[in-house]
């Protein structure tokens, strides 16, 4: 079976076994999917730097029986690195990536794929607060997911909060 190229972002990892992680990627056409990665926490893994949170690259993956992937080459297009160095930004982009995971979307996924990049360029090179950004990320990708939180009036008694 031929091997699939996808441009995904990679949302976290889980160690496996002694050289191994499986890898969680979120991609435009799939939407979440999980891979192994064989091999790649060895030193001179061609894989290693594609197998971090954050990573967006291009992903040769080979489908098993079963429907399970397995990384056979990343081409690293943006890691993103910024994110690492300031733990606000590193908190706000977690929090990020958990969302997106937790979403669950797995088809059609085009759009908050879009969102997830461009707010982890913004976060990473932009010289807005961190918090700002992750805000906006979280209203905008509730949005997409389909809920939208009512923001002019209050829950509990539907006065109106803008006055």
């Amino acid at each position: 079976m031929p091997a699939l190229i996808r441009n995904a972002i990679v949302l976290r990892y889980a160690n496996y076994k002694e050289s191994d992680r499986i890898l969680t990627l979120f991609t435009r056409e799939q939407g979440l999917l999980s891979a192994s990665a064989r091999g790649c926490r060895r030193p001179k893994s061609p894989l290693l730097g594609g197998s971090e949170p954050f990573v967006y690259g291009e992903f040769a993956l080979f489908e098993r029986s079963g429907g399970k992937y397995t990384v056979d080459a990343c081409d690293i297009r943006e890691s993103f690195y910024p994110i690492r160095e300031d733990v606000s930004r590193f908190a706000g982009g977690m929090s990020m990536l958990m969302l997106t995971e937790k979403s669950g979307v797995s088809e059609n996924a085009e759009a908050l794929f879009s969102l997830l990049y461009y707010a982890l360029s913004y976060l990473s090179y932009g010289q807005v607060d961190a918090a700002d950004i992750t805000i906006c990320f979280f209203l905008r990708a509730l949005s997409l997911l389909g809920l939208r939180p009512a923001l002019t009036e209050c829950a509990c008694c539907g006065k109106d909060l803008r006055t």
